[in-house]
Parts: C-alpha cells; sequence; structure tokens
C-alpha cells in the first residue's frame, strides 16, 4: 500500500515537473531580435508634460512558427485612455509618417498609466538593418485621415546574431 502511494506521488511529481518545463521548451525557439527605446514626442510634451511619456519596444523572432512577437510598454499615459500603434518604415533620421508597414495592437492605459501590448506579425526581421522599422505609438484609439499625433516614437536596432 504505502509503495502503491509512493508511486502515485512520484509520478504526480514527475507530471508537474514536465508541466513546468514545457512552457520554457515551447520558447526555445524564440530570440530577442530587436528593441528600442520610445521617446516622448513634441506633441506629447505639450500635451502631457516634458518627460511624461516614455517606454520601450522589443522584438522577439521565433523560427519555429517564423513570426516575429513586438511587445510594446508605454508609460505616462492618462489612466483608462486607448491608443493606436504602428510599425513604421524609417531611417536613422526619422520616421517615414504615413508608411505604415504593420498595426499593433491596441495599448490600454492602467490605473497607474501603464499599457502593454503583444502582437505577433507574420514573417521575421532578417535582411532589416538599424533602423528601417519605427514603432510609433498614437494619440487616441482609432487609425484616422490625417493620422493622430505620435506620442511616443523610437527606431529599432536589431540584434546581429537574428536566428
Amino acid at each position: 500500500m504505502r509503495t502503491a502511494r509512493l508511486m502515485r506521488r512520484a509520478a504526480a511529481i514527475a507530471t508537474i515537473a514536465t508541466l513546468l518545463v514545457l512552457p520554457s521548451a515551447a520558447q526555445a525557439g524564440e530570440a530577442r531580435v530587436g528593441s528600442t527605446t520610445l521617446r516622448s514626442t513634441p506633441f506629447a510634451t505639450s500635451n502631457y508634460g516634458p518627460g511624461v511619456i516614455s517606454g520601450a519596444a522589443t522584438l522577439v523572432s521565433n523560427a519555429g512558427t517564423g513570426t516575429t512577437s513586438v511587445v510594446v510598454r508605454v508609460e505616462g499615459l492618462r489612466p483608462g485612455t486607448t491608443h493606436i500603434a504602428h510599425l513604421h518604415l524609417g531611417n536613422c533620421a526619422a520616421l517615414q509618417p504615413g508608411l505604415i508597414i504593420h498595426g499593433l495592437g491596441p495599448l490600454v492605459a492602467n490605473a497607474r498609466g501603464i499599457a502593454v501590448d503583444r502582437t505577433v506579425i507574420d514573417g521575421s526581421t532578417v535582411g532589416l538593418a538599424d533602423c528601417d522599422w519605427w514603432v510609433a505609438v498614437h494619440e487616441g484609439p482609432a487609425n484616422a485621415t490625417p493620422q493622430t499625433p505620435a506620442i511616443a516614437v523610437g527606431p529599432v536596432r536589431f540584434v546581429d546574431a537574428r536566428p
């Protein structure tokens, strides 16, 4: 009886250990391929205050699925507000307004004014150079014509050893 109970307990522990390892194994094919610091724009400075809006974005490639995750985090927003974000084309001097290559999920500010979104896009970053992509977070919850002003922007710097 005691041996059977010990065997069941060992099997349960092995199952739990396997479940704990699976998420990290699933992420084994992922690698950080780029990042940017999001800086406040003149529009944000005049509407939120100097240095209030800030953030970062990280790009993670998944070689197994051929996708890239873009994780955007912005601070200093008004609680409860929603903001759209995009990947724009650009160069190291500036982003190219209006040349949106990927829409990102909406950023919804929590009670502390922090918003985080993770958007998965098809494709990899192979062949892209630093500053080819810019992350832009805009004022307001929806695309508009003309585009609502950006409140935070930053050029993506890529990691040299991309999968």
